[in-house]
């Protein structure tokens, strides 16, 4: 009899704790949608912010972001609720990765011949904010009635983006979206055409995913899927419809329903054919542009993925360091450019701040460190199983052709899909986790401070510069203005420098001009820098400063017609011949016939112009970067 009411005690609770654990359940339950509404407000606010006030789209998304991690640390520090040891272990291995990269990435003192800063926006958000947001937000999403709210959450805010682009693409928004020149007919509120495609392209396969669950109410769920795909499509971003067919390919394959695909199906089959017929441009003409000599955005990659593999050859193990692509990529492409048969790359004028392919970029920045780490995600997700992975697939998809790691609201949807699909597991929640108690109320804590931080690093001298260009472009006196941005240090010092010595220059203030490229040079590198420094130093009449100079911005930048007229107004006249067939391999006929006959003209000039410049310290590129001034 003792035996059996022991094990009735066992199996049944004392009325005591009966009546406590209800409560106990309720306050997990009321934290769990505290934190779920905090994580839908940050996914929507991440998506759907944007000022035209500030210098890109893209800074108040990541100070949106900062702010919801803010916020969740508040919710965390005060909670008793902890992440699954699963999940901490996820993010505290990826922190780990980060620092130790970098660590090793300082040791090997690979940057001691370039620019000091590099792209520090991109390394905070992603060495720090993504992770623990990740960590914080994985409480809430061991639970299936909360991650099926952030999934509609990241649908939802496809969906608004995808209708302000239609109506953008339509001309019914001019107030809310101003046409830039050479700016896409839809860009939303991303700014960009192709990470408008790239969201969508994510939030298609969560969608079909409903439905061939038959989860939702099915005509309003192809309305809107057809409302995607017609945004999709309007995009013209090739890549972000090869990423949505294969995210809905994933999806159908993990729900097969035959109905249900038919119907999905036909519904996108009939907006493309009226897409087809309304916008050809942006859908006929971009299919048939494709692997064609005119097709910018393929061939464009492939020189952008040989200046990263340069990288990777030449620091394989340690990377060139986190964030640092950005200022290593003008000579690396440049390098390219210059190599036995890098004419036939097609090339640009502006700076990339990425590979393009994000696999190659953290290759590139992180070294082995790098890829050991993608491989490992990458295992840890591939066990896990659930209707995020036709989201998850379309934005790894996206990440071989673009980079959303640059862009908050593509990674922010990239970390809650893979947390979600980790947090499947058994949660574990009530089991100690790598961080204890006074660990994570402290880390809760400190992450408090994020917003202030990226307000007066990110948000001011953004919303300065932003005032700054506005009046340059206006014709109105800026000097001041960007005086004004330039007492903002933080992480947009070297742009600013830049924008500040080209209003220096134009106003004739070349002293201060040169000051400030090489300013910007401290922090930055690209060929536009160069160029301006020698141009000042031309303008000042100093000729081996222009040389130097016009000489770097030449091996980064040598498409550019201007940079080679000016170097060979500086040269010497034994190395004047030689600069001159050198250009030919970038220039088009007509610009190479203008330069060359200015240079006969040099030729037969006299004075300064004609001074001996051979053997100049300064005029070799660093050396062991990329192989470049051999």
């Amino acid at each position: 009899m003792l035996r059996l009411l022991r094990e009735d005690k066992d199996r049944y609770p004392s009325a005591r704790m009966a009546n406590i654990q209800p409560s106990v359940q309720a306050k997990k339950t009321d934290d769990g949608r505290v934190r779920t509404l905090i994580v839908t407000a940050t996914v929507a606010s991440t998506a759907l912010l944007y000022s035209t006030q500030l210098a890109s789209f893209l800074h108040i998304k990541l100070f949106a972001l900062t702010f919801g991690l803010a916020l969740l640390g508040v919710v965390s520090a005060f909670s008793r609720t902890y992440p699954a040891r699963s999940a901490s272990s996820v993010v505290g291995i990826t922190l780990t990765t980060f620092f130790v990269a970098g660590f090793v990435s300082q040791l090997t003192d690979q940057q001691n011949s370039g620019p000091t800063q590099g792209d520090s926006g991109f390394v905070a958000m992603i060495g720090l904010v993504l992770p623990l947001f990740g960590l914080f937000a994985s409480v809430p999403l061991t639970n299936e009635r909360h991650r099926r709210t952030v999934l509609n959450a990241i649908i939802a805010t496809a969906t608004v983006a995808a209708v302000l682009g239609i109506g953008q693409f339509a001309g019914l928004a001019p107030f809310l979206f101003p046409a830039y020149p050479g700016s896409s007919p839809i860009y939303s509120v991303f700014g960009n055409s192709g990470l408008l495609g790239g969201y969508i392209a994510a939030a298609m396969p969560l969608l079909l995913g409903k439905y061939l669950q038959g989860r939702s109410w099915q005509p309003l769920t192809l309305a809107v899927l057809g409302v995607l795909g017609c945004a999709l499509l309007l995009t013209g971003a090739r890549t972000a419809w090869l990423a949505c067919a294969i995210g809905c390919a994933v999806a159908v394959w993990k729900f097969p329903n035959v109905r249900g695909a038919g119907g999905a199906a036909l519904i996108l089959t009939s907006v493309a054919t009226l897409c087809v017929l309304f916008a050809p441009a942006a859908t006929v003409s971009r299919v048939a542009m494709t692997f064609s000599s005119v097709d910018d955005g393929a061939n464009l990659r492939w020189w952008f993925w040989a200046g990263a593999w340069e990288m990777v050859k030449a620091h394989p193990i340690a990377g060139i360091g986190m964030g640092r692509f950005a200022v290593e990529s003008p000579l690396a492409l440049g390098s390219v450019l210059w190599a036995p048969g890098g004419e036939r790359f097609m090339h640009n004028t502006l700076l990339t701040e990425h590979p393009h392919n994000d696999l190659l970029l953290l290759w590139a920045e992180l070294g082995v460190f790098g890829v050991a780490l993608a491989v490992f995600l990458f295992l840890k997700v591939i066990r896990c199983s659930g209707p995020e992975w036709g989201g998850l697939a379309a934005l790894f998809v996206f990440a071989l052709f673009n980079s959303p790691l640059h862009s908050p609201p593509h990674a922010l949807a990239g970390v809650l899909l893979a947390v979600s699909l980790l947090s499947r597991v058994p949660p574990g929640i009530e089991k100690r986790t790598l961080l204890d108690a006074a660990g994570f109320r402290f880390i809760g804590l400190l992450v408090v401070f994020a917003p202030v931080l990226y307000w007066n690093a990110l948000m001011l001298p953004s919303h300065a510069l932003q005032k700054a260009q506005t009046a340059h472009i206006r014709g109105d006196s800026v000097i001041a203005l960007y005086k004004e941005a330039a007492r903002s240090p933080g992480i947009l010092a070297a742009e600013i420098d830049e924008k500040y010595a080209i209003a220096l220059l134009d106003a004739g203030d070349y002293t201060n001009a040169r000051d400030h490229f090489a300013k910007a040079l401290q922090n930055g590198d690209s060929g536009a820098l160069y160029l301006g420094l020698g141009t000042a130093e031309y303008l000042l009449n100093n000729r081996l400063p222009a040389y130097v100079a016009l000489e770097q911005a030449i091996r980064r930048w040598p498409s550019h017609v201007d940079a080679w007229r000016l170097l060979l107004r500086v040269s010497p006249d034994g190395q004047r011949g030689e600069w001159l067939a050198q250009s030919k391999r970038f220039l088009r006929a007509e610009e190479f016939s203008s330069l060359e006959s200015e240079s006969q003209r040099l030729a037969g000039s006299a004075g300064p112009r004609a001074i001996l410049l051979t053997g100049l310290p300064g005029t070799e590129l660093p050396a062991g970067r990329y192989g470049c001034g051999q």
